[in-house]
């Protein structure tokens, strides 16, 4: 039996059949299965590389639940063979020098490295990213549901931030590379750091919550009241090349720049 044939109806609707011939409708356009595109991508809502990202992540993706089934399976054959066992109560505390909240679960314990900027260091920063925007625009303007500017956020590569950061993070040098980037409110809204990069083909999202993937130096992430500013760092492998095209995405909002042309 020969390879499966995908293709894409006139009406939008995908298929896949063992022969051409099979298609069940005229002259539709035939894809190797591998290079189907998004059926009706003028519905989605989404940019399709951060859509592909997000299902990627997605937990409920019929991708992944095989192992789903085998994990909950191997559980409920745990449950069973403790129900027969005897029964005994253990109590633990929280670990030690952790902190607990009004739920009694422990606290995440936020670490935020000290570089050592001085406040007319990070000032400089702010306009170093503002003055690269002249010869590689990286400007993501959000809008709100209105069209009004909520906030804008930028993007900017620099040498010497670069080796300061992986320096104190302790970080290859020859394995990674650091943007700096500032989030600027213009009206009361909030900011997460939750960034994905493209770049021909490949994907990186940092992980926020890690801070030798993406750093807060000044402001905190959260609600952002207008006017405020939120600086940092992202750090991605030394495979995405600031002096070629990237993608730089925010949520699902994205900008496409070269960042050291």
């Amino acid at each position: 039996m020969g390879e499966p044939v995908a293709g894409v109806c006139p009406d939008g609707s995908g298929f896949i059949v063992q022969q051409e011939k099979d298609a069940p409708c005229r002259n539709p356009h035939f894809v190797h299965p591998t290079e189907m595109p998004p059926l009706r991508p003028d519905l989605l809502p989404k940019p399709y590389m951060w859509y592909v990202d997000q299902e990627h992540r997605n937990t409920n993706n019929p991708y992944y639940l095989v192992q789903q089934a085998q994990r909950l399976r191997a559980l409920r054959a745990e449950q069973a063979q403790a129900a027969l066992a005897p029964k005994t109560r253990t109590v633990a505390g929280p670990p030690s020098g952790a902190g607990v909240d009004g739920t009694g679960v422990a606290a995440p314990q936020v670490h935020r490295p000290d570089f050592g900027f001085e406040d007319s260091e990070l000032g400089d920063l702010v306009k170093l990213i503002a003055l690269r925007q002249n010869v590689a625009p990286a400007t993501l303007a959000v809008k709100d549901a209105h069209g009004r500017d909520e906030m804008r956020i930028r993007f900017a590569h620099s040498d010497g931030f670069e080796q300061r950061i992986l320096r104190q993070l302790g970080s290859d040098p020859s394995q990674h590379r650091v943007l700096a980037f500032y989030a600027r409110a213009v009206m009361d809204t909030k900011f997460h750091p939750n960034f994905l990069v493209v770049q021909d083909g490949r994907t990186f999202r940092p992980e926020k919550s890690d801070p030798d993937e993406v750093g807060i130096l000044v402001g905190d992430a959260g609600t952002l009241d207008g006017g405020l500013l939120v600086l940092g760092y992202v750090v991605i492998p030394a495979s995405f090349h600031p002096a070629r095209p990237i993608e730089i995405y925010w949520n699902d909002r994205s900008l496409r720049t070269t960042l050291r042309p």
